[in-house]
């Protein structure tokens, strides 16, 4: 991938350059075109052979007014050097020539040789620098996202892990507070069964007692009315009378 971006940016720069050196070889030379012509040299020339003769002088001054006026008919330029005459390629000049696409070619071929030693290097070396900058820091930030996405995880399952905690010990807590009241009730159930089997049993005893009691004082009664109808014949008043004597020795109820 880096080789081939690379590769794509070299030939690109050539590209540039081969484009910039096509449209500016142009200018070049219209410029080296606009330049102006140097002077013509045959005027002094002429002016170095002519005669000393006057009426020659003359004649060669109607000569020269004649081409002047030539020239003046074929609207000439002073500067053109083909005196009117100039051939096709003279007449446009802007089209491309052999000596011209030569020219550029050698001086797009120098400047890419002067910037393959120069300048290529330089600019590769720093796209490199810059492209294993960039993939130091992606794999910096994939590195921090990784460990980031471990941490979350690590922390999601602690959560988790907190949270079974939490319904753990709620549960047990409840359990527990259930154990506990069963626990209460059944001790007061059976503290209040307890009480009540004492008092059941404290009734009973009481209760035998009183009828033991009863029975000895019947017993005692009905030995003592034996022996007073022993020893005398009873009237029925007498009768009466040991009857009330003996409910009067009878126990109390309260």
């Amino acid at each position: 991938m880096r080789s081939t971006y690379l590769k794509r940016t070299h030939w690109s720069g050539l590209t540039v350059l081969l484009l910039l050196g096509i449209f500016l070889a142009p200018a070049w030379s219209q410029d080296d075109e606009a330049q102006p012509a140097e002077s013509d040299p045959a005027p002094m020339a002429a002016a170095e052979d002519a005669p000393a003769n006057p009426a020659e002088h003359a004649d060669d001054a109607e000569h020269a007014e004649g081409e002047h006026a030539d020239e003046d008919h074929g609207h000439g330029n002073p500067h053109d050097l083909s005196h009117n005459d100039g051939s096709e390629m003279l007449s446009a000049p802007h089209e491309p020539s052999l000596d011209l696409a030569l020219f550029t070619l050698i001086v797009f071929l120098l400047l890419v040789v002067v910037l393959g030693m120069f300048a290529w290097t330089p600019i590769l070396n720093g796209l490199k620098a810059r492209e294993n900058s960039m993939e130091g820091k992606m794999k910096k930030a994939e590195e921090m996202y990784e460990q980031a996405n471990a941490k979350l995880a690590e922390y999601t399952r602690q959560l988790s892990e907190a949270q079974q905690e939490i319904k753990q010990m709620r549960d047990e807590a409840i359990k527990l507070a259930d154990d506990k009241a069963k626990q209460i009730v059944a001790a007061a159930q059976q503290s209040a069964s307890a009480e009540r089997d004492r008092a059941i049993r404290e009734i009973d005893a009481a209760k035998g007692s009183a009828i033991n009691e009863l029975a000895q004082a019947s017993v005692n009664m009905a030995v003592d009315l034996a022996g007073q109808i022993t020893r005398k014949e009873l009237t029925p008043e007498d009768h009466a009378n040991l009857i009330q004597d003996s409910i009067s020795k009878l126990p109390s109820n309260n």
